[in-house]
């Protein structure tokens, strides 16, 4: 099942002028790239361009770009639509990004889903070569539950709106306001929380050999904003 989720200095990779070995020189994996070298290619204008043509994109399912700028844009966001695929770019997923949508999915209310994304997430795992400990999903549940309950309110709020009446909607939009308000906080410390249970290197290796091949982002020009995903990646503080 795959999934989606709903900042310039140019980085390159160069051979040496002299290398003894061509073949010896590889990029680093997505796990290790720091944020800076994330932000600096995936809001390089050359990388946008090339991320929505349609040899970046078809392969992958991708049948559309999204046409035209987004209202009121920040002037520090992207002017190219933005596109992530995670099996051919996953070293631009800002750690936060992959966390928030393997926290959303893997503890969704639905049973069926829930079992299909984990299961997912063990194949891929498989296939790196890359062992989840025992237990895993019940230990990274109790860590990361501060996040994973606020999304369970903020659904459980959505879903009462539809029923309710003009007094009850204004309780209801408030609670909501209030869970927007906490969010970004609430997410930074269970990320932090679970970057201590399990190791910060093992995390960011899972997140991104394993949840990041299935995750795609599409955003019109002008959504993706450095400053923004950068602050959230600091707990907006």
């Amino acid at each position: 099942m795959k999934k989606s989720v709903s900042f310039t200095l140019l980085m390159m990779w160069t051979l040496p002028l002299f290398a003894a070995d061509a073949g010896s020189a590889r990029p680093k994996p997505a796990w290790q790239w720091t944020l800076e070298e994330r932000l600096a290619k995936r809001y390089d204008p050359a990388s946008l361009k090339d991320r929505i043509t349609r040899e970046a994109t078809e392969p992958f399912g991708i049948m559309s770009v999204p046409q035209g700028t987004i209202a009121n844009p920040s002037p520090t966001a992207a002017r190219y639509p933005s596109i992530i695929v995670g099996a051919r770019d996953p070293e631009l997923f800002m750690p936060w990004e992959l966390f928030d949508d393997v926290v959303r999915h893997a503890y969704s209310s639905d049973p069926a889903s829930r079992a299909e994304i984990r299961a997912q997430i063990e194949q891929r795992a498989k296939q790196a070569n890359f062992r989840l400990p025992d237990g895993f999903w019940a230990e990274l549940g109790r860590t990361a539950k501060p996040w994973i309950d606020l999304g369970d309110r903020v659904q459980r709020a959505g879903r009462q709106l539809r029923l309710a009446n003009p007094i009850e909607t204004r309780e209801l939009r408030h609670d909501l306001d209030q869970a927007r308000d906490e969010a970004c906080t609430v997410r930074f410390n269970a990320f932090n929380a679970v970057r201590e249970h399990f190791g910060a290197n093992w995390i960011a290796q899972f997140l991104y050999e394993t949840v990041a091949p299935d995750v795609t982002l599409i955003r019109a020009a002008g959504a993706d904003d450095p400053v923004q995903v950068l602050s959230f990646e600091g707990g907006c503080r």
